[in-house]
């Protein structure tokens, strides 16, 4: 059997260089809002199918996020609820100091009605 790579799967051959701008921005939020929580934060490199650097924010509550979207100023109709069983996590995309943002707040407790509606197969993430 052989792999054939894609250009998505060649991330490797890209410079660092191309997440500088992102890594400045992150520098940037550490200073602005060192007082918000922590989080799991990923910085995406540019590709074919994505010409920029993304900054990703993954925070552990649906408190946490809400801090950190009033800070980066993401409008609050934007922010998306997803469902697995009896939890759901929030999704919002924003964007600071010109690099796109995509942030997450996951661990949040649903209603029995709420767990219970059908998901839209395109509304769940692999």
């Amino acid at each position: 059997m052989t792999t054939q790579l894609t250009e998505i799967d060649q991330i490797s051959d890209l410079e660092i260089s191309k997440q500088r701008a992102a890594f400045e921005a992150l520098a940037v939020m550490a200073t602005m809002f060192a007082n918000l929580p922590g989080g799991y934060i990923t910085v995406h490199s540019a590709t074919s199918l994505t010409p920029y650097a993304r900054i990703n924010l993954q925070m552990d509550t649906g408190q946490a996020f809400e801090q950190w979207r009033v800070a980066l100023q993401i409008d609050p109709a934007t922010v998306t609820l997803h469902r697995s069983d009896s939890r759901g996590w929030l999704a919002a995309d924003g964007e600071f100091a010109g690099i796109p943002v995509h942030m997450t707040g996951h661990h949040l407790p649903l209603t029995d009605e709420q767990a219970a509606e059908l998901r839209d197969r395109a509304a769940v993430t692999a």
